[in-house]
């Protein structure tokens, strides 16, 4: 491999406080950013960072397609004419940087320009409708109760990584819209869950008992709530 690491990588925010990618997923951005030439395209293969890493290639493969599903990279595959097997692969950064030459630091060559949580590319106007209304309503209704511990929330940057929580919930862990909204709105009127509960941006994060904490929610929540069910026309 001819690509020689930057004097330093660079890991923004949006990539670091990202709970869908995973450590390694998240040190691999930062080596791909230290191997990016000047055009910002980084060449390194599996098995380099399978050995710089220790770790094996299917590991690797799986953090690269997590920052390539998460919109963190993008990859292009130069195939063998006839063929399809890969002879040469690009992977190209998607964050918003730019590369450019520090006069004072010899190798460094990446400066973040903007540092923004970007919305992911996935939600549509369609989805996005509801979970920004579903977002809002938590935020406003657990201000009202907590507002001196609450986290700073009415901005974009605060507001995409939130949606993008929900986005992934629905899309990535298989609950239905329904499903989310029903159990964060009653999670915030629980005594329990009310105050532990104050942000979005955690419930993928894992608990002590390896599920997510969305899903430790929504299993409260359906214990909490029992079926009505109609028996010969009546309620019971």
């Amino acid at each position: 491999m001819n690509s020689k690491p930057s004097y330093y990588g660079v890991l923004p925010s949006q990539v670091r406080y990202d709970t869908a990618l995973t450590n390694l997923a998240k040190l691999l951005y930062c080596e791909i950013s230290a191997l990016s030439s000047k055009d910002g395209i980084c060449f390194a293969t599996n098995g380099y960072f399978s050995k710089i890493y220790g770790k094996t290639d299917r590991t690797i493969i799986r953090a690269i397609v997590l920052l390539e599903e998460n919109g963190y990279i993008k990859i292009t595959r130069h195939r063998k004419e006839g063929s399809f097997k890969v002879v040469k692969r690009e992977i190209e950064l998607m964050s918003k940087m730019s590369v450019v030459k520090d006069k004072n630091v010899q190798y460094n060559n990446i400066k973040i320009i903007n540092n923004n949580i970007l919305l992911d590319k996935n939600v549509t106007k369609e989805i996005y409708k509801p979970l920004h209304d579903l977002a809002i309503l938590f935020y406003t209704t657990q201000e009202s109760n907590y507002k001196s511990i609450m986290p700073k929330w009415n901005n974009d940057d605060y507001m995409n990584n939130s949606i993008n929580i929900l986005y992934r919930l629905i899309n990535k862990d298989g609950y239905k819209l329904d499903d989310v909204s029903n159990a964060i709105l009653w999670g915030i009127h629980d005594d329990f869950w009310s105050s532990r509960t104050l942000t979005l941006t955690t419930l993928r994060n894992k608990s002590k008992n390896g599920n997510t904490k969305f899903t430790n929610l929504h299993l409260a929540y359906k214990s909490a709530v029992k079926p009505t069910k109609y028996q010969g026309g009546i309620l019971r």
